[in-house]
């Protein structure tokens, strides 16, 4: 006895949606393929602007304040950000929480962050090692 067109059909979409949901990116590869356009924007301290100078903290709030959160410009503020997770369980988008700095985890033992490092122009927006110092908490937004 063959099904119903109506079953079929439903069958058929709900293996087509089960199929589009295994294939999407997370939402912190999300948050890191938008992050990523502005690698190589200059630093600026206190800065808020992506394309004109951005610190690490404001680097942090403009980039998840395009996904409609509103996280503090302050780089000891954003550790109580979301919920914590353990440094060995970061996922991309995750915010990593240093000593006077803030980074957006991007995989694979890398961060993107906002740098002032020296000499210019090594500073600005790049990607690094998460070794770059010791890591106080790492906090989980999406």
């Amino acid at each position: 006895m063959t099904q119903p067109l109506t079953e079929t059909v439903n069958t058929e979409i709900s293996d087509t949606i089960e199929d589009c949901i295994e294939t999407m990116p997370t939402s912190g590869d999300i948050v890191m393929e938008y992050a990523s356009q502005y690698e190589g924007n200059r630093y600026v301290y206190g800065g808020t602007d992506l394309e004109n100078g951005i610190d690490c903290s404001g680097f942090v709030m403009r980039i998840y304040e395009q996904f409609g959160y509103d996280l503090p410009h302050s780089s000891s503020a954003l550790r109580s950000v979301g919920e914590e997770v353990d440094a060995d369980d970061m996922q991309p988008g995750d915010i990593i929480c240093y000593a006077g700095h803030v980074a957006l985890y991007a995989g694979d033992g890398e961060m993107l962050h906002a740098s002032n490092s020296k000499p210019y122009p090594k500073g600005g927006i790049k990607y690094s090692d998460v070794e770059y110092g010791k890591i106080i908490t790492v906090r989980r937004i999406v």
